[in-house]
């Protein structure tokens, strides 16, 4: 029932509120309904609490979850969106306005575009016509007013979609009944569609993965369940899990356990040729390393937005003197712009100084590395193509669980997409943003940076062989002319400010060690290097002069260990850890684990991964170049001292709550 407040009650809750946090404050404030945060002592406004949308207690913005449903639409003109939340506790509706329902993206499609995008599941997604969703005086979509006429069944819908209605007809009480909720996914298509291609998140994932050892628990299959992963549950189409739940049901485990390990062998071997075929870069008609400049005065910018991006930007515009065109994915400039911002403001760069070289050296343009031409308008393309010349490429999709066939549009697509941007008309020089992942689980005693793991050794999880084709097409460019500099970073760390990513693999496990009172007693070397000391260090040698194709490994100068980390956390904050070998901490993790931890996600990844982390224990990464373009830079930072670094990590953890016990505990 929805609760109407009286005017006179309204007024109050309005223009009546108070502090609570201070109760000596006799005042009243006016509840302005906007949504915000504070940033060294400054107030940043950045929407509106009542357009906030609450799924499975997860915060998601309506603006992220209306650009992805619009980039389903093919053509540069994107439709009017709204997504908005009901009155009923964890639920999201999306509203499409469409000219003809029949040449319209299937409403299934807009869901699986934002469940890939967004990692949420649309309950409903409704083709609505032309000039229906509300909008406000100025021209923006009115969320409220839309989810109003919704509400009230006054909002026209041409065709509606609804995740409730999606289940399939398995029995009741059997295996496949248990998995009704990932047919469902499939809205009755399917067949040949993967669980990767319908866009399961990373916690359904790991539940979807619970749930089936658990079936196969139940039916004595314990072979069985040790070799389920999540890269081969994502890889089978609906059809095929029907197939196997249906062998569970009769009891046929060995055909099953037959059967799965001659689909993960296919697999396997279709992923490293298809790896090999996209790594493959045609060569250019005429790109010679003499066109290249030799100061840049225009630079294209990908990955503005992310973790290492803000840092990358504030350092570019200190050590440079170029204009910056920094590629967004949004649905208008506005945004655009605002989510620039916002990351400078979160970092904590954003000054009066910084503001200023913003308004006169950067221009943000709407693009997305997934689509044809990078998403812009071919006037656009051949502006850039002929304007800029260099190249700074940032952007990655990070994801540890997802597949490679998943990740590829953004990591490898994308870089391809650059890269012709970057060879058309007049070649750029092109700096490319790596990641030592693209030696995946290598067992080596020193990595080069000279090396390019060609053999494609330890490459087992998308994200690690979408990085390693990505760096090989780069290298390819480099090979045929093009002025390339590659930066392989390792761990980048919260910022010396305490500027950290939540989503962050080693924030998220030392979070949980800390939580726990969990230690790891293992050799294996970390490279902790705070993110704004790389992205300051990557911004002053890339204007080094360098012939040819350039590899550095922006790693730390000294490794620790993780019982060196959570050594300096016992003494500096008094947390106590139990240590064990690492396969007796990924059982402590698998023990204590729960859905509602930032870890459980990744459950899996550290299951596989324990048997090669434990053969990777002398595994370390020589940075010579590094270490010499450095020096040569001057104005490059060295790494802070490891209890510097460590005491940042601690700081960013406590503010974003991600630690639940005291010290000492």
């Amino acid at each position: 029932m929805r609760r109407v407040l009286e005017p006179p009650r309204l007024s109050q809750r309005v223009f009546g509120a108070k502090l609570h946090a201070d109760p000596k404050d006799a005042r009243r404030y006016l509840r302005s309904g906007d949504l915000g945060f504070f940033s060294d002592g400054e107030l940043f406004v950045c929407g509106r609490i009542k357009d906030l949308i609450i799924v499975r207690g997860a915060n998601h913005y309506p603006n992220d979850i209306e650009a992805a449903a619009q980039a389903v639409f093919p053509g540069r003109r994107s439709p009017r969106v709204v997504a908005f939340g009901t009155d009923d506790a964890d639920t999201l509706v999306v509203a499409v306005e469409v000219a003809h329902v029949d040449r319209a993206p299937a409403p299934e499609n807009i869901a699986a575009a934002i469940r890939t995008r967004c990692g949420v599941d649309p309950d409903v997604v409704v083709l609505v016509p032309l000039r229906t969703i509300s909008q406000t005086t100025s021209g923006k979509v009115a969320r409220w007013r839309t989810r109003e006429r919704y509400r009230r069944g006054s909002l026209p819908c041409l065709l509606t979609y609804r995740a409730a209605d999606r289940v399939g007809n398995a029995p009741a009480g059997s295996p496949t009944d248990r998995f009704a909720h990932v047919y469902a996914l499939g809205n009755g298509a399917g067949d040949g569609r993967t669980l990767a291609e319908l866009g399961i998140d990373s916690l359904m994932l790991t539940e979807l993965l619970l749930d089936l050892e658990l079936v196969l628990e139940t039916h004595g299959a314990t072979e069985l369940k040790h070799s389920l992963d999540a890269s081969l549950v994502q890889r089978l189409t609906l059809a095929q899990l029907s197939r196997v739940l249906a062998a569970l049901s009769t009891g046929a485990i060995d055909e099953c356990q037959v059967e799965l390990e001659r689909l993960r062998a296919g697999w396997d071997a279709g992923i490293q040729a298809q790896m090999r075929a996209d790594a493959q870069l045609a060569r250019a008609e005429s790109v010679t390393v003499a066109d290249a400049p030799s100061i840049a005065r225009s630079t294209l910018l990908t990955g503005a937005t992310g973790f290492v991006g803000p840092f990358l930007l504030a350092a570019l515009l200190q050590h440079t003197e170029s204009a910056y065109h920094v590629l967004v994915r949004a649905a208008n400039s506005r945004q655009a712009t605002e989510r620039v911002l916002e990351g400078l403001r979160r970092a904590k760069l954003w000054t009066p100084e910084l503001a200023e070289q913003f308004s006169q050296r950067v221009r943000v343009i709407i693009g997305d590395l997934a689509q044809p031409d990078l998403g812009l308008p071919r006037s656009t393309w051949a502006a850039l193509a002929r304007d800029v010349d260099t190249v700074f490429h940032n952007a990655a999709r990070v994801n540890y669980v997802t597949t490679y066939e998943v990740i590829k549009p953004d990591n490898v697509d994308g870089t391809r997409r650059v890269l012709e941007l970057a060879r058309t008309i007049r070649p750029k020089r092109f700096h490319f943003v790596s990641s030592t992942f693209v030696f995946g689980w290598t067992v080596k005693g020193w990595l080069l940076e000279s090396d390019t793991n060609e053999a494609m050794d330890g490459l087992d999880f998308g994200y690690a062989q979408s990085k390693w084709v990505a760096e090989q097409l780069v290298l390819a460019a480099g090979r045929d002319g093009l002025d390339v500099r590659v930066y392989r970073p390792s761990l980048l760390s919260v910022s010396t400010g305490g500027i950290g990513d939540p989503g962050d693999v080693a924030v998220r496990l030392l979070a949980f060690m800390v939580n726990h009172g969990l230690g790891v007693a293992t050799s294996n070397q970390v490279s902790l290097v705070p993110v704004d000391v790389a992205a300051h260090n990557i911004a002053a040698i890339s204007a080094l002069p360098a012939p040819g194709a350039t590899i550095f490994h922006v790693t730390a100068d000294r490794y620790s260990t993780m019982r060196e980390v959570t050594e300096l956390l016992r003494e500096e904050h008094g947390y106590a850890f139990a240590y064990h070998d690492i396969p007796g901490f990924i059982q402590e993790i698998n023990r204590r684990c729960t859905a509602d931890d930032p870890l459980y996600p990744l459950l899996d990844f550290f299951n596989r991964s324990a048997p090669k982390i434990v053969a990777m224990q002398l595994k370390r990464y020589r940075n010579d170049a590094y270490r010499e373009a450095r020096a040569r830079a001057g104005m490059a930072r060295p790494d802070p001292p490891l209890r510097q670094t460590v005491e940042a990590i601690a700081d960013y953890m406590r503010r974003a709550r991600l630690i639940r016990v005291r010290a000492g505990a």
